[in-house]
C-alpha cells in the first residue's frame, strides 16, 4: 500500500520541480518580450539563463507554455529543497496551467527574493496530488559574446552567434585610419543581430575602423565566479559641457570593484551622442554604491537630443577565462590623455595574457575634463600581452583642439572572440 503512494510522491515531486523550472524560464521571457509561449529546445541551455530577480515576476500573466524536448527537461530538474503543508497567506501573483509529459497540472505562484513558492495540483499516474514546493531560483550564466568588425560611415549588420531575448550591445572603436573624431552608433538591435556605423560629431566623412563589440543578455548573472550584468533604460537626459548630471542606476547585485562599459543603442536622433558614466561625483569612477550613466554631446552647441535607449554592462574586476578565452576587467589609473598629445597611452594589464588580446571594450570612468570626451582604443596595435593602448577624444565642434586632462578608463578585454555558453 505504501509503495505506490511513495512512487506517486516521487512523481509529484519531479513534476513540481519541472513546473518550477519552466515557470521561471517562461516568466523571465514573458516579462522581457511580452510573449506568452516559451518553447525550449534544450532545457539545460535555458537553465543557464534563469534570473535571480523574482520580484520582477510581478504582474506577469502566463497562459500557455510548451515543452519540445522532455528528455532534456528531465535531465535539468532542480532539487526540491522544501516540501510540506506550508501555509502562505498572500494571494498568488499569478497562476499557470497546462500539460507536462502527459500530466495535467495547475499551479499558484508566489515569487520571493531568491525563491519561488509553488502550490501544484493535478494528476500523475492516475493519482491526484496537492503539494507545496519551495524552489530555489537559479543564478545562471547569462549568455554573451564578443567579437569585432570593420565599419565606416554606412550602417553594417553584425550577425550574432547566440540568440537573445533582450540583448545589450556595447561597442568601442580602435582609431587607426581617421584624423577626425568618431563615435560608434548602434541601431536595429534584434535577437541575433545589430547594426553599427561610425559617425563624426560634425558629420564629416569617416574612414573604416575596427569596432569591437560585447553583447550580453539583459539580466543579472554569475559566470563561474564572475559577477556580471547587463541593463537598458530610456535616456531622457542629454549631458553636455555646461551640465553634467547623468541618470542614477542601481546594480542588480553587489560588486566590490565594478567595471562599467556602455553604449547609446538607438539612433532615434540622427545627431551624435556618446555613453559616459561616473560614481558619486562627476570626477569619480563608478563604485560599489554609486553609479550614474548617460548620453553626452560634450561641447556640441546643439544640446537637444531625442530620447535614446542606453545599455550598460557591468563586470566585477577580474582576470580569468570564460569558455577557454582569457579576459581581464579592470579600472585603470588616472593617466589617459587626449588625442592632441602623444597617444597612445598605456594601461598595464594586472596579469600578462597568453597572447595579445584582440577585443577591448572601454569607457571613461568618471570625467575630469569639463569639455567632455570619450575613451578610444588608439593606434595600429590594440594591445600586447602586457599593455592596452588608449586615448581620450573630443568632438571639435566648439573648438578644434583635442587635448584633454588625464582620465580613468574602465576596460573589459578578451584574448579573442568568444560566445558563451
Amino acid at each position: 500500500m505504501n509503495r505506490p503512494r511513495r512512487r506517486h510522491r516521487r512523481n509529484a515531486a519531479a513534476l513540481i520541480s519541472a513546473v518550477a523550472i519552466l515557470l521561471v524560464v517562461a516568466a523571465f521571457a514573458a516579462l522581457l518580450i511580452s510573449v506568452h509561449t516559451v518553447r525550449l529546445s534544450t532545457a539545460e541551455a535555458e537553465v543557464h539563463r534563469l534570473r535571480a530577480e523574482a520580484a520582477a515576476l510581478a504582474a506577469t500573466q502566463l497562459t500557455l507554455w510548451e515543452v519540445s524536448n522532455d528528455a532534456d527537461l528531465k535531465a535539468a530538474l532542480a532539487r526540491v529543497v522544501y516540501e510540506g503543508d506550508t501555509s502562505f497567506e498572500a494571494d498568488p501573483l499569478f497562476q499557470i496551467q497546462g500539460d507536462l509529459a502527459g500530466a495535467a497540472f495547475h499551479a499558484d505562484v508566489w515569487p520571493g527574493d531568491d525563491t519561488v513558492r509553488l502550490k501544484s495540483r493535478g494528476t500523475s499516474g492516475g493519482a491526484y496530488y496537492d503539494r507545496w514546493a519551495h524552489m530555489p531560483m537559479v543564478l545562471g550564466g547569462g549568455q554573451f559574446e564578443t567579437g569585432f568588425t570593420v565599419v565606416g560611415g554606412t550602417r553594417t549588420t553584425v550577425t550574432l552567434r547566440n540568440k537573445y531575448v533582450r540583448p545589450v550591445v556595447v561597442c568601442s572603436v580602435q582609431y587607426r585610419n581617421n584624423s577626425v573624431p568618431v563615435v560608434p552608433r548602434v541601431s536595429g538591435v534584434t535577437n541575433n543581430s545589430f547594426m553599427v556605423r561610425l559617425q563624426n560629431p560634425s558629420d564629416k566623412p569617416v574612414k573604416p575602423e575596427k569596432v569591437c563589440y560585447l553583447v550580453m543578455e539583459e539580466g543579472v548573472w554569475t559566470i563561474g565566479d564572475l559577477k556580471c550584468e547587463a541593463q537598458t533604460y530610456t535616456s531622457t537626459v542629454t549631458d553636455h559641457a555646461w551640465r553634467w548630471k547623468g541618470e542614477k542606476q542601481s546594480y542588480g547585485q553587489d560588486y566590490k570593484n565594478p567595471v562599467v562599459v556602455g553604449q547609446v543603442m538607438t539612433e532615434n536622433d540622427p545627431d551624435w551622442s556618446v555613453f559616459w558614466c561616473y560614481g558619486k561625483y562627476r570626477g569619480n569612477p563608478p563604485s560599489s554604491k554609486h553609479l550614474r550613466t548617460g548620453k553626452s554631446v560634450c561641447e556640441d552647441n546643439d544640446r537637444t537630443r531625442a530620447d535614446e535607449t542606453v545599455g550598460f554592462i557591468v563586470f566585477e574586476k577580474a582576470h580569468g577565462t570564460i569558455a577557454g578565452v582569457e579576459f581581464e576587467a579592470a579600472l585603470g589609473p588616472d593617466t589617459i590623455r587626449g588625442v592632441q598629445g602623444w597617444p597612445p597611452y598605456p594601461y598595464w594589464f594586472k596579469k600578462r595574457f597568453s597572447s595579445a588580446p584582440q577585443v577591448a571594450l572601454v569607457a571613461t570612468a568618471g570625467l575630469d575634463g569639463s569639455n567632455g570626451g570619450w575613451a578610444q582604443i588608439h593606434g595600429a596595435t590594440l594591445a600586447t600581452r602586457k599593455i592596452l593602448f588608449l586615448a581620450i577624444d573630443e568632438d571639435q565642434i566648439r573648438d578644434k583642439e583635442r587635448s584633454h586632462t588625464t582620465e580613468q578608463v574602465g576596460y573589459i578585454v578578451f584574448e579573442s572572440s568568444v560566445a558563451y555558453p
